[in-house]
């Protein structure tokens, strides 16, 4: 049996993340924001975390990929061409980079910018100034 509390490397975990999301299971159904609400597809590659936040004073609420094994909250920018899921609008929260940047995370390679905005894992608990990276391709 799996341990749900010991994932496979990054390599695996996108690739399980991906997989979901070609076969539309990425999809949550209407977020439910006071209850947070975790999807946890534990495939043969390991287990991904997928859940909504909600992001900035608009209070849109993406879904993320809950990375265990990362310190960045990853986003997909609202003007990422090769992003997938649904994503998020940045412009108005507080840009603290301006030279476009790159995380890397298993096979994976994002570019995009750090910014700061509020961050609720539900409308109770929220940082105001939180730091993210919002991936631009």
């Amino acid at each position: 049996m799996k341990d749900a509390f010991n994932p496979k490397h990054d390599e695996a975990k996108e690739r399980a993340y991906n997989n979901a999301k070609r076969a539309g299971q990425h999809k949550l159904k209407q977020a439910r924001t006071e209850n947070l609400r975790v999807n946890i597809d534990g495939g043969k590659l390991g287990f991904t975390y997928v859940g909504p936040l909600i992001m900035g004073q608009s209070s849109t609420v993406v879904d993320v990929v809950y990375d265990t094994g990362s310190d960045w909250l990853a986003v997909e920018g609202s003007e990422c061409k090769t992003c997938q899921g649904n994503t998020f609008d940045g412009s108005k929260g507080t840009k603290t980079s301006t030279q476009l940047s790159e995380r890397n995370y298993g096979s994976a390679s994002l570019t995009g910018f750090t910014w700061k905005d509020k961050v609720c894992i539900n409308p109770n608990a929220c940082l105001p100034d939180f730091e993210y990276f919002l991936i631009a391709s």
